[in-house]
């Protein structure tokens, strides 16, 4: 019997899910719900990652009954957190919905043209990708650039605030348009280009990876043991994808949420 935690939030609401699988079905049952949205701080609109991880700590504290025996997250893309220098944040992380990136894809694209871009990353151009949020810290010589030693996108960050352990998983990085879509690793060139520092960069892991163990502050407040945390298709679209009923390769998906996106799964970049 396995018994899982899937912790699912997207730009609206929040939820954590008990999956248990006992060798022949898969039964869920909803552990707790809450709202996301951003809020206007500093003059930007803004996540409030630390209200997102009370109501992860509260889901987990739910979560004691039935036992856990392993843990995933997964929220929209694009949209990161810089930490210091000992693992603290620097600020509130910016949303996606900002309009910090207006004009940015056109001054990128003055450095390196969209249709090489295009052919690096397979991603298409929107303003909002964090390639061009950069772009935008970049223009208003933000002091966070100098300040920044770590880059954990919003999943990413919340494992770390679970585990301590920081690291960039597949998925979600494949949503910065800074990860090259053949070689599937941080692309020098781009960010080369872009001009940041590329030692913030993690990791890449994958689905499926195991990150690392509930910290023990954790688990003495949420009364669960050290349950191991695994690396998901962080994104949530690719978990949907990877959801999907399907068999075979001649199948199409249509996801439809804030977005919707149609597409195919493909061992390798058209």
């Amino acid at each position: 019997m396995s018994n899982c935690l899937a912790i699912d939030i997207n730009a609206v609401n929040g939820r954590v899910v008990r999956g248990v699988f006992d060798k022949n079905k898969m039964s869920l049952e909803m552990v707790h719900e809450f709202e996301t949205g951003i809020e206007k701080s500093q003059d930007r609109y803004r996540w409030d990652v630390d209200k997102l991880f009370s109501a992860i700590c509260e889901g987990l504290k739910k979560s004691t009954t039935k036992g856990v025996h392993s843990i995933g997250i997964d929220t929209w893309g694009v949209d990161f957190v810089l930490l210091d220098e000992n693992g603290d944040k620097l600020e509130q992380p910016v949303s996606y919905r900002d309009d910090r990136t207006k004009g940015m894809m056109e001054k990128y694209f003055a450095i390196m043209p969209r249709k090489d871009l295009y052919a690096k990353t397979g991603i298409q151009c929107l303003e909002f990708n964090t390639l061009f949020q950069f772009m935008a810290l970049i223009k208003e010589k933000s002091p966070l650039l100098d300040k920044a030693k770590s880059f954990l996108m919003i999943p990413d960050f919340l494992a770390y605030q679970l585990t301590g352990k920081q690291y960039n998983e597949f998925s979600n990085v494949s949503t910065t348009q800074m990860m090259n879509a053949f070689d599937k690793k941080w692309d020098k060139d781009i960010i080369s280009a872009l001009g940041v520092n590329g030692k913030i960069l993690k990791k890449i892991v994958k689905p499926g990876d195991k990150i690392g163990l509930l910290t023990s502050d954790l688990a003495k407040q949420t009364g669960l043991p050290k349950v191991p945390v695994h690396a998901v298709a962080s994104h949530d679209t690719a978990s949907a994808v990877a959801a999907t009923p399907a068999y075979g390769k001649n199948w199409v998906y249509i996801c439809s949420g804030n977005w919707s996106l149609m597409g195919i799964e493909s061992d390798s970049p058209i």
